[in-house]
């Protein structure tokens, strides 16, 4: 089942991913943006997320977190979102009703990796 992106699915999508995917993704919380010239609830801000955290490297982080939650939430429900990370402080937001950049501009690819990775 697929649910058309509108300002309701879109809070609802971040309400859900804070209610039932925070033991996964690692704290985080519902945050205010503007979304098409409003003011919007879609976007989820992860303080502190548990991939990177864990496995420190960006490499798995693009590859095995960002990318295939993009296109499963995008094919299998409906829902655009981009997944931004943010590396220098292990945080991540993911905003509901927005398309990714193609991998070839997004900023994600073209991070270096951790010195440890």
């Amino acid at each position: 089942m697929t649910m058309p992106p509108t300002k309701f699915s879109r809070q609802l999508f971040a309400l859900f991913t804070v209610t039932f995917f925070r033991w996964l993704v690692g704290p985080c919380e519902v945050v205010e943006r503007e979304f098409g010239g409003h003011m919007e609830r879609n976007v989820v801000h992860i303080t502190k997320c548990r991939v990177l955290e864990g496995t420190k490297c960006i490499g798995i982080c693009t590859n095995m977190c960002k990318m295939p939650c993009q296109s499963f939430i995008k094919e299998s429900l409906g829902m655009p979102i981009n997944i931004v990370p943010n590396f220098d402080e292990m945080s991540c937001e993911m905003v509901f009703g927005e398309d990714p950049p193609p991998e070839s501009s997004d900023p994600a690819f073209s991070a270096p990796c951790y010195e440890r990775c």
